[in-house]
């Protein structure tokens, strides 16, 4: 079960809105651009283009209109008595763009978020989850006190990781695809990330790659009428010459011969 319980997303310009608070509930609030002021707990803040203002649960918050004032908002619950008390110690203003990971980190929450594509709760609730565990991360917010909990946390955000990298790669197949570059995008070591990926999927990283092209470049083969070179170029193989010996050592047959089978 995921630890965050999200209730909702939005991408807007924003009206002014008189300080309030919420029982439980937390609220990013990042700002696009424009002009306006945050209001936090009685406090007024001038919006500053890529910075997140952390709005807890019963501080009062608000925001005022001044021109064109746009801000992403995450509203969500945690149920985690750990993350919960993490979250909790993050500052109310964090300049997420200083850090572009974090940032982009920050914008996969939004595009699941704010897209209609199926599973987009789940996917959502995962890219905030990521993010949030980014975000500690880069703000040095660890919970000693909740030393077993805490174990269980970090091996949690060291499996949601496992599966960004997994979709970093089947978004990036067209791509040269690295070892050292995968293991930047999570900030783990290579060999760490090589053997946590065997051990969860039970193939070596790259080879599930590789394996990963094969699936795209058989689907292309059925359902489109493209050159075999430019087919092998698009789901990253520079070489037509291994695509092929590839192709035909985990199918059994060559790339025409499959395509001909398949389209009968």
């Amino acid at each position: 079960m995921v630890p965050v319980h999200l209730l909702a997303v939005s991408d807007h310009i924003v009206v002014s809105i008189d300080a309030h608070s919420h029982k439980d509930c937390f609220q990013l609030m990042y700002c696009k651009g424009g002009r306006g002021e945050i209001l936090l707990d009685g406090r007024r803040i001038e919006a500053q283009r890529g910075h997140m203002y952390l709005a807890r649960p019963t501080v009062q918050h608000g925001m005022v209109q001044k021109g064109g004032l746009r801000l992403a908002e995450i509203k969500f619950l945690i149920k985690d008595e750990v993350l919960l008390d993490a979250v909790t110690a993050i500052p109310e203003d964090v300049d997420v763009d200083k850090d572009p990971p974090l940032a982009a980190s920050f914008r996969e929450v939004l595009r699941e978020g704010l897209s209609d594509a199926p599973y987009g709760y789940e996917a959502t609730s995962t890219a905030l989850l990521l993010f949030l565990y980014r975000l500690l991360r880069s703000l040095n917010i660890v919970m000693p006190h909740h030393s077993d909990k805490y174990t269980a946390f970090s091996d949690y955000r060291k499996e949601i990781d496992l599966l960004a990298v997994a979709d970093y790669v089947e978004r990036h197949l067209h791509e040269e695809i690295t070892l050292e570059r995968l293991a930047d995008t999570v900030h783990f070591s290579t060999s760490y990330l090589s053997a946590k990926f065997k051990e969860k999927w039970g193939v070596p990283l790259m080879k599930y790659v590789n394996l990963l092209r094969i699936e795209k470049a058989k689907e292309l083969l059925i359902t489109t009428e493209e050159p075999i070179s430019e087919i092998a170029l698009s789901v990253g193989f520079q070489s037509l010459h291994y695509f092929s010996r590839f192709f035909k050592q985990k199918n059994g047959m060559s790339p025409n011969a499959y395509r001909a089978e398949n389209k009968k």
